[in-house]
């Protein structure tokens, strides 16, 4: 059964709609607490103190895609409500052991450039969700998450140059590919690449933004958006800080299929060179 609530003293923070206009999700807070809801699929309650999550599947045949919600949007939400700033990203270790963020939109390239720079040699970090650590005028960190890679029907040719991957079929038609799990813990930003994938340049090609663009490429990559104005002052700050200390660019890949290895050379050499 769904949660017993009272909305008459609640606050909705979130009303996201499909293109059709019905109603995917809502996210409200009530007692300091977070009630969010996706219709027909579950509904998610996290406590005030946010260090517990509690759910219920309105439709228990849609458990799967239920899944794929607490890993991406529910634990999300509770890493930005308790400080970190969420992007829409993936993460990948480099070779001196910290970390190149790749943030966009969706369908953006994200885990299809993550994928090509650990077939370049770099470890998954994270895909689809990062959280960074930003203090202001100090180190910027990336905590270690989801280690697999979700590569949409294009991108499928890769799994094949992915030796010693595991692979599987997502919920959402995707393939997943899962290396040995790297070791947990944070890493140290070195740099955030904004993924512009083109089928006629050669190789990769990595422009600097200064930090007015870059905060105007980050911005609207938050993963976690709230209709509250302190909420807003606190990412605004943070995409501020972030951009200020950590270098924004946009990487112009050559795009595949096919894929192509002078691709993966050049982004092995990019990679040993950040």
């Amino acid at each position: 059964m769904p949660f017993e609530r009272d909305f008459d003293s609640a606050e909705l923070l979130r009303d996201s709609r499909n293109d059709d206009g019905s109603l995917w999700a809502q996210i409200w807070r009530k007692d300091g607490a977070y009630i969010l809801l996706f219709p027909g699929v579950a509904e998610f309650l996290i406590n005030a103190q946010l260090d517990e999550v509690v759910f219920v599947w309105t439709d228990p045949s849609q458990a799967d895609v239920g899944i794929l919600l607490v890993e991406g949007t529910v634990l999300a939400m509770v890493a930005a409500l308790r400080g970190d700033c969420l992007l829409h990203a993936s993460a990948v270790e480099l070779p001196d052991g910290r970390a190149l963020v790749i943030a966009g939109p969706s369908g953006a390239g994200k885990s299809t450039l993550a994928t090509l720079l650990a077939i370049a040699g770099c470890r998954l970090i994270a895909d689809d969700a990062v959280a960074l650590r930003v203090r202001p005028h100090g180190q910027v960190t990336v905590s270690s998450g989801i280690q697999a890679a979700r590569l949409r029907e294009s991108a499928w040719d890769l799994a094949a140059l992915m030796e010693g991957a595991d692979r599987a079929k997502s919920v959402d038609d995707r393939v997943v590919l899962t290396t040995n799990p790297q070791r947990a813990g944070t890493f140290e930003v070195a740099a955030i690449w904004i993924p512009q994938p083109e089928h006629d340049v050669e190789g990769v090609l990595i422009s600097h933004l200064n930090p007015i663009e870059a905060f105007r490429e980050i911005l609207p990559n938050l993963r976690v958006l709230l209709d509250d104005a302190t909420y807003h002052k606190v990412v605004f700050r943070q995409v501020a800080d972030l951009v200020g200390q950590v270098p924004v660019c946009v990487a112009t890949v050559c795009w595949g299929p096919p894929w192509h290895e002078q691709t993966i050379s050049q982004l092995r050499t990019i990679a040993s060179g950040l």
